[in-house]
């Protein structure tokens, strides 16, 4: 576990992590816009280990949703959503879930009550929140602007569509195809 400024910390270290997320502001706030451009999940890339993965969470109206979540899955093309399609799982290579992996990660101390705190204890809690996969987020999605170091639309939000929350109903697929057999 690493607390820090993420950004600087990814732009400076030579490790490799089987898992990376961020806890970070709305993108609409001053400066934080590059904590969700194309540059800054290039950096989490290139850190990242053969098969880990980042989690994302995807804030904002309609307009701030697309707009991040196209750039995020421009970066890491096997992405999947996930709690409603609020969370995405960035990787590089398809994602596997496999059940003996699940229970054995919950033997683990302390993740066990991590999980039950956020309502999954079995594998078919965790199937449950599956929300879509890469193909169903691109054509939700659509085309248009990525975020950029260089094009921080989220800051400029005002130049933006205004709207409402996203209407992630459309944003259906089927976990089926990432379930290993055992």
């Amino acid at each position: 576990l690493r607390i820090d400024d993420g950004r600087n910390f990814l732009m400076l270290t030579s490790k490799r992590y089987d898992v990376i997320t961020a806890d970070i502001t709305q993108a609409i706030f001053a400066g934080a816009g590059n904590l969700y451009s194309r540059e800054y999940f290039e950096l989490m890339r290139r850190v990242l280990k053969p098969g880990g993965v980042v989690m994302q969470w995807i804030p904002g109206t309609e307009a701030e949703f697309k707009l991040i979540a196209r750039t995020f899955i421009s970066v890491f093309p096997e992405t999947t959503a996930w709690a409603g399609g609020s969370l995405f799982i960035g990787s590089v290579e398809p994602l596997r879930l496999r059940r003996h992996d699940f229970d054995w990660k919950l033997g683990a101390p302390g993740r066990a009550q991590g999980m039950k705190d956020v309502r999954i204890e079995s594998f078919e809690a965790l199937l449950e929140t599956f929300t879509a996969g890469p193909n169903e987020i691109r054509a939700f999605v659509g085309d248009g602007p990525l975020l950029t170091d260089d094009r921080p639309l989220a800051e400029y939000f005002l130049s933006l569509e205004r709207g409402g929350e996203p209407n992630l109903a459309a944003l259906k697929g089927d976990v089926r195809p990432y379930v290993a057999s055992e």
